[in-house]
């Protein structure tokens, strides 16, 4: 008999968004959850994760909720405005509603929930979730993105999203033996490009499993 716990957890309902942007210079992957797996076939619910992904490359959140944003982060942006603010001579209660106006901006520029729809810059990106997850009559949530710029460092905000990034390859080198010396000059050039694709990935719980990665073509 099998042992129950190795029994694979069945995914969450849910769907992917993705976009890519700037002539493929930015993509971006999120997971958007929800409580039926019903409605999370729906064309409006996939929109709507399409749509995050568009508001995640243009807007560049480094978390989901405020209640996500680290100490790190946080704790260095509040002194120096508390600094700054403090320098201006105002009374202390004055002081503390500028540094709760100042962290007020910098949740909106750095949370992805609390930034304003680049659709509509009346509501925040929580606000439009909830405007759909009240329509179709499920609580949807954004579980975990990533970020990709090319040139830059792999980010991303959520739980693991259990990708296998594989870095500094040369071009030709995946699934084969790379040629230890070029041939030619057209396969020197090759030996020293790079070209990032993002295929359509594999969740799972396990960061090393080969069936999920991003591959180099």
């Amino acid at each position: 008999m099998s042992d129950p716990q190795d029994v694979p957890t069945p995914p969450l309902p849910g769907a992917l968004g993705s976009y890519i942007h700037a002539g493929g210079k930015i993509g971006v992957l999120v997971e958007l959850g929800c409580e039926s797996e019903f409605v999370s076939r729906t064309e409006e619910f996939r929109e709507l994760a399409h749509d995050i992904a568009m508001q995640i490359a243009a807007s560049d959140p480094k978390f989901i909720r405020k209640e996500d944003v680290t100490s790190e982060a946080y704790q260095p942006e509040k002194d120096i405005y508390a600094s700054q603010a403090a320098a201006t001579g105002k009374p202390p209660q004055v002081v503390d509603r500028i540094v709760e106006g100042k962290m007020s901006k910098f949740h909106e520029e750095v949370c992805l929930n609390e930034q304003p729809f680049i659709k509509g810059q009346s509501i925040k990106v929580s606000e439009l979730i909830a405007a759909k997850a009240n329509k179709l009559g499920w609580n949807f949530a954004v579980r975990r993105f990533a970020r990709f710029k090319l040139g830059d460092s792999f980010s991303s905000a959520g739980s693991g999203l259990g990708i296998a990034f594989l870095q500094q390859v040369p071009v030709g080198v995946v699934g084969r033996k790379a040629k230890t010396k070029p041939e030619s000059p057209s396969e020197s050039r090759k030996a020293r490009t790079w070209t990032v694709a993002l295929l359509p990935l594999i969740w799972t719980k396990n960061p090393s499993d080969p069936t999920l990665a991003l591959y180099l073509y």
